[in-house]
């Protein structure tokens, strides 16, 4: 096995890149309340939690194991 260490602010970045492309391309054109709601007054309290869920998930991934040989 094979440990890989990342940057974390790195995965953060990445996750809420990946939280935004889902919720422009699938969940707004799917749910017009949800579009506005997340484009509108409330938009800095859900970016917020965007981030907060971002950097919990990016520390969980600071350290992987690798298996070369799978």
């Amino acid at each position: 096995m094979r440990e890989i260490r990342t940057n974390p602010e790195i995965v953060g970045h990445a996750i809420v890149d990946g939280i935004n492309v889902f919720v422009r391309d699938v969940l707004a054109p799917r749910c017009p309340a949800l579009a506005a709601l997340w484009s509108g007054q409330e938009d800095q309290e859900l970016h917020r939690l965007k981030y907060e869920v971002a950097v919990a998930v990016a520390a969980q991934w600071i350290v992987s194991q690798i298996n070369d040989e799978a």
